[in-house]
């Protein structure tokens, strides 16, 4: 755990007092019948609901701002709208495919290459086997005997020449191999557990072992072929060989064409297209002044690059980086466009947006608010939701902790689940909508199950007890220790935080 001695005993000691402490402030801690009564009827009681919703999306045709309004709204947030920082320029890439087209690679570097790894083209001695296993696992010194003279029985059958696939079929124990007739394919040493390992490599081809005792059990093995240690000739292993030779020449290639290029254009940044040439390189010009949320021609969402290209001058070069996976590249800044105030005619649309937004949001909570007051003076619900401009809807039985179709989380509904029936609450904020909703039955628990249930509500309700405490307890232990000068408060680093989460929200 890369700690001393002392400082593990330490820690383990802090734990320790740790854990008496949170079970010196936790223990005796009981649950009232009626608290556990009360906490099961209240997860178990369903209601049904009418319930109606509207967006503000929906009121967003009947908003029609003025041109007034809109110029009065674009003012009053003068920092909102910003015309964004774009750029021009000109991207020199290298194209893995295209590099690897130049290059060749020849029989005497894959030789040389094929020397140097000569050790992994080496194979092992390998056997082919198969086997039938009598399973004693487990078994006492009787079961083993039996177990013993039943491989016995079998290897006299096998010896007398009745079929050794099909004998492995019928009574191998052996999940592994048993369905192929007791075969294993050519495995070196290694794989087989010693004494099995031992038998298979010692016999000849067609010879049948006798009786071989391992961990598993009792085994007769006959091996089926045995393949001397070899080394992979050249001719067998060149393709890979050249596969891999010519990545590794690819990329080094690649790396050189593109370092060369960079340093020769940042001396003569006008000729980029016969810098391309020279190095078997492409070259592509964004078409504009783009921003940099936009991706580029050819490259894509070329992150690292983008980045780059805005955080240089006009004329300078960026470094290279590897914008797709066999390319790298760089890019000149031809012209600038630095982000700045936007005048109105540019963001007509987004202010126009913007205000039939909020607009639309305050409208549907004058209209939801009127509606909840034509509930409360008794008015049907259905007619309400068609005030609303939408339709009333049924759910089924639902508990707190199910969901309602449409809105979602019955729970936002809570006030129903305690109040009489016909009860209405709302508007309710859910999902983008508003949401009225009246109850219009409840269905209370059944007895039946409380005592099924008793148990696992009794443990949720000292959990949560328990907790309690344990907050408290460290709330105490935290004031006391503030008021003895042990503690102190970083004012400044809270307040940093409120306005770090104030920016960021």
């Amino acid at each position: 755990m890369g700690m001393t001695v002392p400082l593990f005993e330490e820690r383990m000691k802090q734990s320790l007092l740790l854990k008496r402490m949170q079970d010196m402030v936790t223990e005796g801690i009981f649950v009232p019948a009626s608290d556990v009564k009360a906490e099961y009827e209240r997860r178990n009681v369903k209601i049904k609901l009418q319930y109606a919703s509207v967006t503000p999306a929906s009121l967003a045709g009947t908003i029609h701002p003025s041109d007034e309004e809109l110029h009065a709204f674009f003012k009053s947030a003068p920092n909102k709208y910003m015309v964004p920082a774009k750029r021009e320029y000109t991207v020199v890439y290298a194209d893995q495919e295209k590099i690897a087209s130049t290059l060749t690679v020849g029989d005497d570097a894959l030789r040389s290459e094929y020397a140097r790894q000569a050790d992994r083209w080496r194979l092992p001695e390998r056997a082919k086997v198969r086997h039938i296993l009598i399973l004693s696992q487990g078994l006492n010194d009787a079961q083993k005997k039996d177990m013993l003279a039943k491989a016995q029985g079998l290897l006299k059958r096998v010896k007398a020449g009745e079929d050794f696939g099909k004998l492995a079929k019928e009574f191998s124990e052996d999940p592994g191999s048993k369905d192929k007739g007791g075969e294993y394919d050519f495995k070196p040493r290694g794989e087989w557990v010693k004494p099995f390992e031992d038998a298979a490599f010692s016999m000849k081809p067609g010879q049948i072992s006798d009786i071989v005792t391992t961990e598993y059990g009792y085994h007769i093995i006959q091996t089926l072929a045995i393949e001397p240690a070899r080394m992979k000739p050249f001719e067998e292993v060149k393709g890979t060989l050249a596969t891999e030779v010519q990545k590794t020449q690819v990329q080094e290639a690649m790396q050189k064409a593109i370092d060369s290029a960079h340093t020769d254009a940042v001396k003569n940044p006008g000729q980029l297209d016969q810098i391309a040439r020279k190095y078997h390189l492409d070259v592509f010009k964004s078409g504009g002044k783009l921003q940099a949320n936009q991706p580029m021609p050819v490259l894509g969402a070329a992150t690292e690059l983008i980045n780059a290209v805005f955080a240089v001058k006009k004329g300078d070069f960026t470094n290279v980086t590897q914008p797709q996976a066999g390319k790298l590249a760089f890019a000149r800044v031809d012209s600038v466009e630095d982000a700045r105030p936007a005048e109105f005619d540019e963001v007509r649309s987004q202010v126009v947006a913007a205000l039939t937004t909020m607009k639309s949001e305050e409208a549907v909570k004058a209209k939801v608010k009127e509606a909840a007051d034509k509930l409360a003076a008794g008015e049907d619900f259905k007619s309400v939701a068609k005030f609303l401009g939408t339709e009333a809807k049924t759910s089924g039985e639902v508990g707190r902790d199910g969901a309602i179709e449409g809105i979602g989380d019955a729970n936002s509904f809570s006030e129903l689940f305690s109040k009489p029936v016909g009860s209405v609450v709302g508007p309710v904020s859910l999902m983008g909508q508003y949401v009225l909703a009246k109850s219009t039955d409840r269905i209370e628990p059944s007895t039946e199950q409380f005592a099924t249930m008793r148990p696992a509500i009794v443990e949720g309700l000292k959990k949560k007890m328990a907790t309690e405490r344990y907050l408290l307890f460290k709330d105490s232990i935290m004031q006391h220790l503030l008021a003895k000068g042990k503690v102190k408060r970083n004012q400044k680093a809270i307040e940093g935080l409120i306005q770090n989460y104030l920016r960021n929200s």
